[in-house]
């Protein structure tokens, strides 16, 4: 089971994004999404960061000793691949999302106080918080779910974890990426245990066990407040339970597809697809909208398939001609 590189590890970055861009061009488009999206709102986000998870901690347990040299090595990768990106991003959108208007308080918290773009940077105190712990070198994996299960207590006592303007977020959606520290050991636990949890739900009777609680918590949810972290981080019991059933429903899924290079293609550069999840379903939908005035899910789903085609286009020219645009080491590294 374990390789260093997983098909099902891609698979599931792409079909959450697949949903990520399903959820953004329901929105621009202008058209009742919310009648289906709540099928995948407990794994679309909340996918990525289980995977995060299992390849930081993966990371971190092949290190005999985790010291200042690995911890900058961390801090760096950080950095370089998620801070500097999604300033440049945020940068560029600035004023397309504005409708070119320039605010320099406003365009300061959005680029350099990382409020543009929620994931990447609540990502990116994920992260820095954990490499942090590291040095303790702890390989004990519930400590880091003790430490991150307090945590999530703690601000969901004393947080503003509401949802509210993106700029009320600032800086770098701190409070939410604190919380999402939690999912991440989640995702660590179940490197830890990878082998036997594989084992128990790849049998038939458990995937179908699995499925069938999946549709009593969605079902649930219709009825019941139901907070699956996301943006602000708000969560509750029912939304927890709800994650982990639906990430262990798509493992489980995953692991028995055959492998696609398209889903192989949107995991691997899942990072550029977010960075363009808002302005190419909002370019496609404009344009839609202007030559097209009635709405229908047919038109709906072509230009999610439209946005998700062009995203692939924009993606090769940036990993392909403008490596450094995702990694500024990428301009030293070819010369």
């Amino acid at each position: 089971m374990k390789k260093d590189r997983k098909f099902w590890i891609d698979a599931i970055k792409a079909i959450c994004m697949i949903c990520v861009y399903v959820y953004h061009t329901g929105y621009y488009y202008g058209i009742d999404y919310n009648k289906f999206v709540f099928i995948f709102t407990p794994f679309y986000v909340n996918g990525f960061f289980f995977i995060s998870g299992y390849l930081f901690f993966k990371s971190y347990d092949k290190k005999h000793l985790y010291g200042k040299k690995e911890y900058i090595k961390s801090i760096k990768n950080i950095l370089f691949r998620l801070v500097i990106p999604t300033i440049f991003f945020s940068a560029c959108l600035y004023i397309p999302k504005h409708w070119g208007a320039i605010i320099i308080d406003g365009f300061i918290i959005n680029t350099l106080g990382g409020t543009g773009f929620w994931f990447t940077s609540a990502m990116c105190v994920s992260q820095i918080v954990l490499a942090t712990f590291f040095l303790s070198n702890r390989k004990n994996i519930w400590i880091y779910f003790l430490f991150a299960t307090t945590i999530l207590a703690t601000m969901n006592i004393f947080g503003d974890i509401r949802s509210k303007p993106a700029e009320e977020y600032f800086p770098w959606y701190w409070q939410t990426g604190l919380i999402y520290i939690f999912v991440m050991c989640l995702g660590g636990i179940y490197y830890k245990y990878e082998e036997s949890v594989y084992k128990l739900i790849s049998k038939p009777f458990m995937v179908l066990l699995i499925t069938v609680a999946y549709a009593v918590i969605i079902y649930y949810s219709l009825i019941y407040p139901t907070y699956y972290f996301s943006l602000s981080g708000r969560n509750n019991m029912l939304g927890i339970i709800g994650m982990v059933i639906s990430i262990l429903l798509l493992i489980s899924i995953t692991t028995r597809i055959k492998e696609s290079r398209l889903l192989h293609y949107i995991g691997k550069n899942s990072i550029v697809f977010y960075f363009l999840s808002g302005a190419v379903p909002t370019a496609v939908s404009v344009i839609t909208n202007s030559l097209i005035e009635e709405k229908s899910y047919i038109i709906y789903t072509c230009v999610t398939i439209v946005s998700l085609a062009v995203s692939c286009g924009i993606t090769y020219i940036i990993t392909h001609y403008m490596p450094f645009i995702l990694d500024l080491r990428n301009i030293w590294n070819t010369k």
